[in-house]
């Protein structure tokens, strides 16, 4: 009786597998720096709040806008991908606190393509704590087909004190299949592909404060320096990274970035005139490790 319902078990089973080998799920990561601000920066912004850049990273970000905001952000030199992201983000004044963005990239190395709307609802629970989640509805072009899918990113930002602040997100938390094996021939064939569930935390250290005229107390105080720290995929043994950035005011209207993204150096600039701000930044490649890439991102608030 035991050998027939264990014979049975195998039958069904064999029934449900599709005839010859099976190819393997591949983990994807399309991109994993989104605007010149955060390259400049290493990568290294899980824990910084007020920019749109969050949408990308960790939605809580977005929980403390104080002005509606815009960016325009798109990759010059960046191949084998090309990225462009264009967002707009609020406070609750003007209606629900969050952000609405568009995302496209291009990444030649798994022959793929995204088109993203992301809608971010982000919100101040308490005075210290803030959090925030994403909805992304992508559209994948791969060899001779397209998939449409949802996924969904979660994030928290805690304020220890004005100084330093713990941020923690988790990106795909559903680990969408964004492609479907492709038979390119009968001995050539496409793994099928999964944007795998990534979980990101990080610190923000805020140095050299000084009062704003006529302010006094903590929270009138302007910090003119920004230390990061990330552990990017903190669950992934392998493609752990350890992530650094550093952001300096020079003066009203200038302010410099250099970082490093695992073991590679990134450097960036800022100029803001008035209600404007332009950002640069260059990751420095090296052969054989990652190649060399270049953004340029317009930033407004209003």
């Amino acid at each position: 009786m035991r050998k027939g319902i264990v014979l049975i078990a195998l039958t069904l089973l064999a029934a449900r597998l599709p005839a010859g080998a099976q190819t393997p799920e591949q983990p994807a990561q399309l991109f994993d720096t989104g605007t010149a601000w955060d390259l400049g920066q290493g990568g290294a912004v899980t824990a910084v709040r007020g920019n749109l850049a969050g949408m990308l990273w960790n939605p809580a970000a977005l929980a403390d806008l104080t002005q509606r905001q815009v960016v325009y952000a798109e990759a010059l030199r960046s191949f084998p991908k090309s990225l462009r992201f264009v967002a707009y983000g609020q406070n609750g004044e003007g209606g629900p606190p969050g952000g609405l963005a568009y995302l496209r990239v291009d990444n030649a190395v798994y022959d793929l393509k995204e088109t993203a709307i992301l809608y971010t609802f982000a919100q101040q629970w308490t005075d210290r704590l803030g959090l925030g989640v994403t909805m992304k509805l992508s559209r994948y072009e791969y060899p001779g087909d397209a998939k449409e899918l949802l996924s969904f990113d979660a994030g928290a930002l805690y304020d220890v004190n004005p100084a330093l602040s713990f941020g923690v997100s988790v990106c795909n938390i559903n680990e969408p299949k964004i492609r479907d094996a492709v038979v390119l021939s009968e001995t050539q064939t496409l793994a099928p592909l999964t944007a795998v569930r990534r979980v990101n935390a990080g610190l923000q250290l805020r140095l050299s404060p000084k009062d704003r005229p006529g302010v006094v107390g903590a929270a009138g105080r302007v910090y003119h320096t920004r230390v990061t720290m990330d552990l990017f995929d903190v669950t992934d043994e392998i493609k752990r990274e350890l992530r650094f950035g550093i952001e300096h005011d020079l003066n009203a209207n200038l302010v410099a970035r250099a970082g490093l993204l695992s073991s590679t150096p990134t450097a960036g600039i800022g100029v803001r005139l008035r209600n404007l701000t332009l950002n640069g930044a260059v990751l420095f490649g090296r052969e054989g490790h990652r190649a060399t890439e270049s953004m340029l991102s317009l930033a407004s608030a209003f």
